[in-house]
Order: structure tokens, then sequence, then C-alpha cells
């Protein structure tokens, strides 16, 4: 991949800046899946299972993992990784919606498809799409094409029996040891229900997780992005937006392009500290609408010394398992941090159990049995939404953020 040279702070004019400045879009993209497969970083070893699965003829897979993950744009590029294989890959990929019937998501498929005359949807022009439909046409691919059909955001299909005919499908596809393969893209409960519409599909259905990237998975993406501009960024700054975005490259990418475009506003190639911090503001307007009246339905409160702000900002910092659970001491643990004094479980378990309330919005799932709770958010992209939120309206103090992220001398990264 070429790298950008390196800009001259001192020799660049005013439209130098507004050229850098949008260039900024390109290397950071929150407001879409990642197109470019050389800015998938961090994994490998999804990739290269779907890549395996492709493969082996009969074999299909489903990838979910928690929203904003990056799920699409491994949906997006993984067929780049496929070398050394002399059949035509013919990548396809729609999303479901919840308005989706099976006959309306094949079609979208099959408007795809085509021999450059027409496509396979014209056949289809007022007619119910069958599995057995599907079955014929993936038939009709010859060997020296491999076909591979993503069915994003699957967890917004709706209905029923759309559900239980995809499972159909997939196990009537499995069984004919076609070349091609479909794709699954949703969240767990999806992948649950597609295996028990048809519990004989799991077999051939290779289920593939998407957690959270790690610290140094989302340091990459930064600093990636940066150096391809050509710019800086002080450790400090960098370790400001990994602790933000909690390992979802969403946020990662968010923080990244509004930090980059307001040190491009103060004519500095080098991204500070005080650049992140008005980034969170910028970025904090990008959020869905959806996320913003959540969280202020979850704390709100007449009471001035409520702390449901505090509360639900320390289940945001509470170190949880593999699969985003964490228990109620956790949540003391980091409640110190922030309100300055100790408060044990009972003094704030009417808390959570609010955020679990449909009037609070339900931000948090509760699991588990009696005196073994725990705790989960519903969407992931609510805890990078809170931490931004608290430090701008200093619920979260600096003091506090000194104690909870590992201080960093404040040099720069070579880039």
């Amino acid at each position: 991949m070429a790298t950008t040279k390196r800009w001259d702070p001192l020799r660049m004019k005013d439209e130098d800046w507004r050229v850098l400045r949008v260039d900024m879009e390109t290397y950071f993209t929150p407001g879409r899946p990642i197109l470019e497969h050389d800015l998938i970083l961090g994994r490998r070893d999804q990739i290269q299972r779907l890549v395996d699965c492709v493969r082996v003829p009969g074999r299909h897979a489903v990838l979910y993992g928690e929203r904003g993950v990056g799920k699409s744009s491994i949906g997006n590029t993984f067929h780049y990784f496929i070398t050394g294989d002399r059949r035509k890959i013919q990548h396809v990929r729609v999303q479901a919606t919840a308005s989706d019937t099976f006959t309306s998501l094949w079609m979208k498929v099959f408007k795809r498809l085509g021999d450059g005359k027409s496509r396979v949807a014209d056949r289809y022009e007022g007619k119910n799409i069958t599995e057995d439909d599907v079955l014929l046409e993936m038939e009709n691919f010859s060997a020296a094409h491999l076909p591979i059909i993503v069915i994003d955001e699957l967890d917004r299909l709706d209905r029923p029996d759309a559900r239980l005919s995809m499972s159909d499908a997939i196990k009537t596809m499995s069984d004919g040891v076609l070349t091609a393969t479909i794709v699954c893209i949703g969240v767990a409960d999806s992948v649950s229900e597609l295996i028990e519409n048809h519990e004989s599909i799991e077999r051939a259905l290779i289920q593939i997780e998407m957690p959270r990237m790690v610290g140094r998975e989302i340091r990459d993406i930064v600093q990636k992005g940066i150096g391809r501009a050509g710019m800086l960024i002080a450790k400090n700054a960098l370790e400001r937006i990994v602790f933000i975005s909690k390992g979802l490259p969403y946020y990662a990418h968010l923080l990244g392009l509004h930090s980059t475009q307001v040190s491009c506003d103060r004519r500095s190639i080098v991204v500070e500290l005080q650049d992140v911090e008005v980034g969170i503001t910028h970025a904090l307007n990008d959020v869905g609408q959806t996320t913003r009246e959540g969280y202020e339905k979850a704390i709100y409160s007449e009471r001035k010394d409520a702390i449901f702000r505090e509360v639900l900002l320390a289940c945001c910092l509470a170190d949880r398992d593999a699969v985003g659970r964490f228990p109620a001491k956790e949540v003391a643990d980091h409640l110190a941090y922030i309100t300055g004094h100790r408060l044990e479980v009972p003094q704030f378990s009417y808390h959570l159990n609010e955020f679990c309330e449909p009037k609070r919005g339900r931000v948090l799932q509760k699991l588990g049995n009696k005196r073994s709770f725990k705790y989960r958010f519903r969407e992931a992209l609510m805890e990078p939404f809170v931490i931004s939120q608290s430090i701008k309206r200093g619920v979260l103090s600096e003091e506090a953020l000194k104690k909870i992220i590992p201080q960093q001398v404040p040099d720069l990264f070579s880039i």
C-alpha cells in the first residue's frame, strides 16, 4: 500500500489544510462499512475462517457479534483474501430489513445476479421465491464460478416465516453440496434462531464470532489512518481514543475523524489530547438519535442527588467476561472512582434494576439467577456514547481518568 508523504505545516497554505481535512473522511469512515481490504485490521482469524468455509462445498457461515464491531466490513472484504483459486468469484452482499419477506430478500440477491444481458430477478417478477428456487439458481453456476452470497443484518429480518425459509434454504443448499456459499451476518440471538429453526443445519453452518477489538487493534486503526494522512498523534491522545472506543471500531473511526479534523482546523499535523477533547463534542453530534434519546431516558431524574448517570457510567467501565456480562461488584469498584467515595451494591442495585425496565429504555439486560445476577448492555454502541457524554459533562473528571487510564509518556508515535 502506498504511503502518504509527511506534510510540512510551515509550507502548507489554507487550501492544503482544507484538502487534508476532507481527505480524513477517506481514512476514517464511521458512516459506512470499510470497503478497502487493506484497512481491515485485527480480524485475520475471522477472515481466514470465512475463506476456508468458502473453499469447502456445502459449507455456509454465520458471522455474529455486537453492533459496531465491524461485521459488515468483513462481509464486504473477506473475498479479497481468497487467493490461488482460479474460479471467478461472484460476491453479492444485501441487507435484510424489518419489512423483508423471504421473497423480497432473495429478489435483492437475484437483482445482482445475471449474465450482463438480463437479471435472474427478471424471471421472478410477481412470483413468490421458494427455497427450491434458490437451490436451482445456485445450481446454475458453472464449476468455473465461486458465488458468495452475503446476507447482512439478518437480525432485522422480523418475520418468523422468512427466518424459517432462510434456514431451510441453507439446509437444502448444504445437502446439494454446491459451490455457492451463504454468509449470514447478525447478532448472537439471530444465530440461535437460525439454528433452532433447523437444528440439522448446525453441522453445515460455521459459526464465527466477532468479538470487540483489543486495545492494540484499536490503536492500529487510528495510527494507520493518521499515518496514511501523513500526520502524527500524541500517545495520550491515542490512549484517550482507545479508552472511549471500548473495542468498537466504529467509535475509533468516529473519534479519529473528528480529532484529526480539529487538528487540521488549528493548522497542526500533530493530533493532541486537546483535539480529541474537542473531537468528542463533534462526534457526539454524529451519534444516532436513538442512542442519544436512550441515554437521556436512562439517566433522567428530577432529583439533583440522583446518581443514575454515575451508575450507568460505572457500568460502561466495569470489567466484563467474554460475552459482555459484568457483576454488580465490578460496578461498585468503578463507581468509587467517579463519585469519590465507596458505595456498596445495595446502595445502587435499584439503579441497575431500573436500567432493565422499559421506562428507562432497557439499556441493560439482567441475566442469571438470584445472588449471581450479571448485567449486559443491550446495545454496545451505547457504552462509548455514555463515556463521551460523561467526559463532556464533567461526570468523569480528569482526575478519575488518570486513575482509570494507564498513564503514557506524551511523546509522539513515529509513522
